[in-house]
């Protein structure tokens, strides 16, 4: 009788430790539909940011084919970088195709083209400036002053790894470590909160894009809700099968 009453709190205990999965059932059009009408100025941006998703005909923007070619021509990095920083490679990757297909245009060309000319703090003092917000860079088109952040996350996966962030930024396979770390340090700081994202790849492409991990958790753990998504995490999520046909092709 000890026997079974044991087998079966290990089997009850390994049920109730399955990582959660908080892309799972969601209704993408709903989700649509309630953020792009939310009403009030302070959700402006959130409206303004939430119909990209869409064209002028009510058709979800399709994945941006360029990006698509370069993340299927990258696919094994990856995979490789995902599994060393234990983030999902979908995440990865969806955080690029959103990106280039929601938000890059002729300004971030300028960014780049600007931190090749003068260096990418003095290109970022000029736009913060300029613009009264900080430049992003890269493939990944990061802020710089996530810098401290990503190298902290470097050195506890990868200690004999030397990567001059100014200089891997301007790279794809820099991006792409970049990416991983961020997520990386990302889901530690949502599990000081027993939220594990993990399993959640487009939880982790909009905390990714939104930043401040360590405050969203301590809302999500305050607020006992879900982890939400934001436009970008949808855009994944409508989108996984083309990201996972791009990253798995029989």
């Amino acid at each position: 009788m000890n026997l079974i009453l044991i087998f079966l709190s290990i089997f009850s205990i390994s049920i109730f430790a399955q990582t959660p999965n908080y892309d799972e059932g969601i209704d993408l059009e709903a989700k649509y539909e309630y953020y792009s009408k939310l009403e009030g100025d302070e959700n402006k941006k959130v409206r303004k940011h939430t119909k990209k998703l869409k064209n002028w005909r009510g058709n979800w923007v399709e994945p941006d084919e360029n990006t698509s070619k370069i993340i299927k021509e990258y696919r094994d990095l990856i995979l490789e970088v995902a599994d060393i920083y234990q983030v999902k490679p979908e995440a990865i990757a969806g955080a690029i195709l959103a990106e280039h297909t929601l938000n890059y245009d002729l300004f971030d060309d300028i960014q780049n083209g600007f931190a090749n000319m003068v260096g990418i703090e003095t290109a970022d003092k000029i736009i913060l400036k300029s613009f009264n917000r900080h430049a992003t860079f890269g493939f990944a088109q990061v802020n710089v002053n996530m810098s401290g952040y990503v190298q902290n996350v470097m050195k506890d996966v990868e200690p004999e790894l030397e990567f001059d962030y100014k200089k891997e930024i301007k790279t794809l396979s820099g991006s792409v470590r970049i990416i991983a770390a961020i997520m990386r340090g990302d889901q530690k700081m949502y599990m000081r909160y027993d939220i594990d994202i993990s399993e959640s790849p487009g939880i982790a492409v909009t905390v990714f894009n939104l930043g401040r991990a360590h405050l969203r958790a301590k809302e999500t753990w305050e607020e006992k809700r879900d982890p939400g998504h934001n436009y970008m995490g949808l855009f994944v999520l409508k989108y996984m099968d083309h990201i996972q046909q791009l990253l798995y092709p029989e």
